[in-house]
């Protein structure tokens, strides 16, 4: 290995990406067509949860086109009522289907199987404060996102039509359509996807490990670590993205991954990251909304789809320890 280092200085999380506004935007909608499509075809149950966030597919009458348009949309349950909000992953626009849904009220979202009419209303202000006062956490980040732009950014009621307001058939309805069964077909192809996946590391992790690490491939480390019972040193090819003062780590695999439970055992390992190595230590299991700003702009569309929900952090270690036993 390179003589180590402590990282002085630290690139952007954000600014200077090689990615054009364009790209990020085609990237958007690949996969939003993709999400759209499996959404559909298994009854939302996959793509119906991301992170924790229930997902509907809104379908919406273009404004321009007259043609539908549909967008996968996080979702809140207020009763009978769903509620969207137009965040745009903070963009400095609104969302299409938010100015379809001025031009037009009326819209249809499928929620889990099932598909409802439904009518949209600006949530008043007291409807707002009565809604994040059950939801705490979604408020903390609908606050963060609204510091960082211009434009209000809107928070919509969807109510199901046909149905009268606040009636126990209405919210049956969706609160049904929320748990779909799980069909054997599904099963089947989560689980061969994730084989796949698995296979398709062990086949990959030679050319990676020749790449990772060097400045021309930025986006993957070497982890260096140690055995917790062989004691044997083995070097793992992964994602990383720098932090303010240390790494973060994706946990593909879950905390079950054997890397992760060496550096566990070990309390650090070490890190090789653009031709560099760093020492580092206290690795602590967080989620996305933690860590999700050290990662590119398609990274953090990708990243959800993909269904990775647990990463580690690592800090900084000083280098007067011995290295040797990471």
């Amino acid at each position: 290995m390179e003589k180590s280092h402590a990282m002085t200085t630290q690139e952007p999380a954000v600014r200077g990406r090689p990615f054009t506004a364009q790209f990020v935007a085609m990237v958007l909608r690949i996969f939003s067509r993709i999400h759209i499509a499996v959404f559909r075809w298994t009854g939302g149950i996959i793509g119906g949860s991301i992170f924790g966030n229930q997902m509907l597919l809104l379908t919406t009458i273009g404004r321009k086109t007259g043609q539908p348009r549909t967008t996968p949309v996080a979702y809140l349950i207020d009763g009978d009522a769903m509620i969207i909000v137009g965040g745009a992953a903070g963009a400095a626009k609104h969302p299409d289907w938010r100015l379809n849904l001025q031009s037009y009220s009326e819209a249809q979202v499928q929620v889990g199987r099932r598909k409802l009419r439904v009518s949209a209303t600006k949530a008043l202000l007291e409807e707002q404060q009565r809604l994040w006062a059950r939801y705490p956490d979604q408020y903390a980040l609908f606050e963060s996102m609204q510091k960082r732009v211009s434009r209000e950014i809107p928070v919509v009621i969807l109510r199901p039509i046909g149905e009268p307001r606040g009636s126990s058939r209405a919210r049956r309805k969706l609160v049904g359509s929320t748990a779909p069964d799980k069909p054997l077909v599904a099963r089947a192809i989560s689980r061969a996807a994730h084989a796949l996946l698995r296979v398709g590391v062990r086949w990959l992790n030679p050319l990676i490990l020749s790449l990772a690490g060097n400045r021309s491939l930025p986006m993957f480390a070497v982890i260096y670590h140690r055995g917790r019972r062989s004691g044997r040193s083995y070097s793992t090819p992964l994602g990383a993205r720098p932090t303010a003062d240390g790494f973060v780590i994706p946990l593909t695999f879950g905390e079950q991954a054997d890397w992760f439970r060496n550096v566990q055992a070990a309390g650090g390992c070490m890190i090789q990251w653009k031709g560099a190595n760093y020492p580092v230590n206290d690795p602590v299991v967080v989620d996305w909304a933690t860590v999700r700003s050290a990662f590119y702009p398609v990274e953090r569309v990708v990243v959800p789809l993909i269904g990775i929900e647990q990463f580690v952090r690592l800090r900084h270690a000083p280098t007067s320890g011995d290295l040797s036993q990471m």
